[in-house]
């Protein structure tokens, strides 16, 4: 009975150190423990800029045993292929980054991140993805009044110049007529032998001051 009692405890004896033993090697890397989680990708969409402007896209990516690549994948508004672009990160800030210069139009795009096994995690995807909205340059307001008040001055000059041109054209008929009816004489001279000259004006709408 007693023989049997020692062999009871040896063999749970036998079996703790093997559980041991399994254990510190799994430990010094002996045994692969598969890898289930994926990534973690934090990113905030850029405000819109304006044409001519250059933008950083950046995210912050983490993984529980390493971050493998960081993939940006970007198209055109209404373009349907998408373009890819690796992200950089400098030091071990986790924080990824790519530059775009000076984008036409705006973008949709997203980003994916792979660790060591092939776990992938997005922000943005294919079918739903996130976009950088890209507007016109906005124009200074005080160049476009300065533009404005000289449009306004060009055309009131031109005003007085076309005024001008009539004016003198009218001049120009009246004497012609003269001519004409008095045998080329000029204008006739009045009872007090002062010449006299009738010039009638076109009406332009132009208000008139007395």
């Amino acid at each position: 009975m007693l023989n049997r009692g020692l062999t009871i405890n040896w063999a749970w004896l036998m079996c703790l150190f093997s559980l041991y033993g399994a254990a510190c090697y799994a430990g010094n890397g002996g045994v692969s423990i598969p890898d289930l989680v994926a990534p973690k990708i934090s990113h905030q969409p850029n405000a819109p800029i304006a044409r001519g402007e250059s933008a950083v896209i950046s995210a912050k990516v983490t993984d529980n045993r390493g971050v493998k690549s960081v993939s940006f994948y970007y198209r055109g508004d209404h373009e349907k292929s998408y373009q890819v672009r690796a992200m950089h990160t400098h030091g071990n800030t986790g924080i990824y980054t790519v530059s775009l210069d000076q984008p036409d139009a705006s973008i949709v795009y997203y980003i994916e991140a792979k660790d060591g096994v092939g776990n992938k995690a997005f922000s943005g995807s294919r079918n739903e993805p996130l976009r950088l909205t890209v507007n016109e340059p906005a124009v200074d307001k005080t160049l476009a009044e300065s533009l404005g008040k000289t449009r306004k001055k060009s055309t009131s000059r031109w005003v007085w110049v076309v005024v001008g041109a009539l004016v003198s054209g009218g001049v120009v008929a009246a004497l012609n007529s003269g001519d004409d009816k008095n045998g080329g004489g000029g204008p006739q001279p009045s009872s007090d032998g002062a010449a006299s000259l009738n010039v009638t004006a076109p009406n332009l709408g132009l208000p008139v001051t007395e």
